[in-house]
């Protein structure tokens, strides 16, 4: 009988996360659909966040509080679609959406000299990491093709300041999304109540520790910095959506 119940509690659950998975891929799949508008591309991208975030939290707390729900650590290496040049810095956007997420991430770095990410959680919240890093690495191509169509170079600048100037608007994207993704984390966690807090921890402390036992992390080398791009970048991400109350009227339209 005990083992009938867990099973119906993990089937529960997988059933739970699919039909997430399906809401939130429709949501992206209306983002980057080509007849829509960049405001409701945007409004579209963040109302997936938000769902992702509180989701992942929520998936936590559910767990914790179902004993009987024996959800697994998984390692699932997530390719980045940056070229391999700066694919380190498109990599560096789901290393930082899987710590906002309760997961851990490494840079791993093929043969070829691509660079890709490993992340590192329960399998529930590397789900909805690995979709909303889809997403977000998505709003940086295309705030980065903006910067490059826009921005005045001057002509002493050549290829390679150009590329420097790229990959280092895709880093400061990455940082300022990232530290978005934490803010708008903390705020739901405050929203759920007291223990909420404590739940996450542990779970963390289970993924540091399966990390411990089973990966050999290296280090990474420095990176050359173009000032200018990395900080056009930031701002880029600072305007990026990753959850934060900014839909407003746009909630009608996404049936929310």
């Amino acid at each position: 009988m005990k083992g009938t119940k867990m099973t119906q509690t993990q089937q529960s659950a997988e059933d739970r996360a699919a039909s997430r998975a399906l809401i939130i891929k429709k949501l992206l799949d209306k983002a980057n659909h080509a007849n829509t508008s960049s405001d409701e591309r945007d409004a579209y991208n963040a109302k997936a966040a938000k769902l992702m975030l509180q989701w992942g939290i929520e998936e936590a707390t559910i767990a914790d509080a179902d004993r009987a729900q024996q959800e697994a650590i998984v390692n699932v290496t997530v390719v980045t679609n940056f070229p391999k040049g700066y694919s380190f810095e498109g990599s560096t956007i789901t290393v930082e959406v899987a710590s906002a997420l309760n997961c851990a991430a490494y840079f791993l770095r093929r043969p070829n000299g691509k660079v890709d990410a490993n992340v590192v959680g329960f399998a529930s919240d590397v789900a909805l990491a690995r979709q909303l890093a889809e997403s977000i690495s998505l709003q940086c191509t295309l705030a980065l093709n903006t910067e490059m169509r826009t921005t005045y170079f001057p002509s002493y600048m050549n290829g390679t300041d150009r590329f420097n100037h790229r990959r280092s608007f895709v880093r400061g994207f990455a940082h300022a999304v990232g530290q978005k993704l934490a803010e708008t984390r903390r705020q739901f966690v405050e929203e759920t109540g007291p223990g909420t807090d404590l739940v996450l921890v542990s779970r963390k402390t289970k993924v540091d520790t399966w990390v411990d036992q089973n990966l050999d992390l290296g280090r990474t080398a420095p990176r050359k910095v173009a000032p200018n791009g990395l900080v056009a970048g930031a701002a880029a991400g600072r305007r990026a959506d990753v959850g934060q109350d900014r839909v407003g009227g746009n909630h009608s339209q996404l049936g929310g």
